[in-house]
């Protein structure tokens, strides 16, 4: 976030992105793809096959959330604290959403292998209170940090109550 700061030419894209409240699904998605990739890129993790599997797990980590605003819950305390807005199925969906979402990647033999284990981890954190399976920083896999990592930026820039053009506070 402070090399953000420090980027004019980022900060001013950065301005740019269109905040749809509306399709947060579609928006928060494309957003961690860009991220995603770019973050790999600047580590010199520049192939196709690591492109498109950030890509496709981008597209897919949350394939079975239908509720927009629910989409964008980042942890279970956050979804426990709001869970009187959510009917107990969306709230058993959120739970649940990485688990079947790295199932139903594994199911397509020409999805590549790494796919479903960054969509089971997008939710993991390095100290262990992510989930579905409370993984610490040791074992969460290295594209799958990449993701986690380009996810989060991507929810702090979708959750910013500015209008678009207007200058992000981060």
């Amino acid at each position: 976030i402070a090399s953000l700061k420090k980027s004019p030419k980022l900060s001013n894209l950065l301005k740019l992105l269109d905040r749809d409240t509306e399709h947060y699904i579609a928006s928060h998605s494309q957003l961690v793809a860009h991220l995603s990739c770019t973050i790999a890129s600047q580590m010199e993790w520049r192939s196709d096959t690591t492109f498109q599997k950030l890509s496709l797990a981008s597209m897919m980590h949350d394939m079975t959330i239908k509720n927009q605003k629910l989409a964008a819950v980042s942890t279970i305390t956050e979804l426990e604290a709001a869970s009187d807005q959510y009917t107990p199925a969306e709230v058993q969906t959120y739970r649940t959403h990485t688990s079947v979402g790295g199932q139903l990647v594994r199911a397509f033999e020409e999805i590549p292998s790494d796919v479903d284990s960054i969509v089971e981890e997008h939710h993991e954190r390095p100290d262990g209170s992510g989930f579905p399976r409370g993984l610490t920083h040791n074992r969460i896999s290295p594209l799958s940090s990449i993701f986690i990592v380009a996810h989060d930026l991507a929810q702090f820039i979708l959750k910013q109550d500015q209008l678009p053009g207007q200058p992000i506070d981060i």
